[in-house]
């Protein structure tokens, strides 16, 4: 199943030339290839911190909202076993980054695709669908564009640490293997859940409980 459905979105989530060259930019701009390995750390927070993720369970996520710590724990952990030399932070949360680079919490440089995205103007308001379509067309594309790219950026990652409750991170655990040719399995760490795809139907599960997979 992990083989087919990462080859199956690998073939339908294909980056346009557009969107290669922005990604080839970025990465020649963190100066990728320098740093690497390098480390794929997607913090979720955003309608799953609402009401401290009470909701998120109440509607069957089966995630919790947590903190940097609970991330950096795991990621330290496979910088050590690893040798990563660097973290590609994705996250919903500005004052995460800002909380990355003041404590050095992984011990190696934090990249960070978009330096100047609002992330504050959107996230930890709402559910991120609903916001989306509220927002004026060119605000909304904008906005789109900014997720894609940390999901391809995840998926070109040597190792991911994130959480597979979350959509981007099985996304991003796909497509890293399908670009790899479908043989290798980067090393990763889900901090809840086991990965799974099922079409939207409740048959994940996670320390938390079950969720929509």
């Amino acid at each position: 199943l992990f083989w087919w459905t990462s080859q199956a979105t690998a073939f339908l989530a294909r980056p346009d030339d557009e969107t290669l060259a922005r990604l080839w930019a970025t990465m020649d701009r963190l100066e990728w290839h320098a740093r690497g390995p390098v480390l794929g750390v997607h913090v979720r927070r955003g309608d799953t911190c609402m009401d401290g993720g009470a909701v998120e369970l109440r509607k069957h996520k089966g995630r919790t909202c947590d903190g940097l710590d609970a991330y950096a724990a795991r990621a330290r952990a496979m910088i050590a076993a690893h040798g990563f030399r660097a973290v590609f932070l994705a996250t919903d949360d500005a004052s995460v980054v800002e909380d990355a680079r003041r404590s050095d919490v992984f011990g190696v440089p934090v990249l960070v695709a978009d330096e100047n995205l609002d992330r504050d103007g959107l996230y930890g308001r709402g559910y991120y669908n609903k916001i989306l379509k509220a927002m004026p067309e060119r605000d909304a594309r904008d906005d789109a564009r900014a997720v894609l790219d940390d999901l391809f950026l995840l998926a070109a990652c040597d190792g991911l640490v994130g959480k597979f409750t979350s959509n981007i991170d099985r996304l991003a655990a796909s497509l890293s293997n399908a670009w790899r040719g479908g043989d290798c399995v980067a090393p990763f760490e889900s901090l809840d859940a086991e990965w799974c795809a099922d079409f939207g139907r409740r048959t994940g599960r996670s320390v938390h409980g079950d969720f929509m997979c």
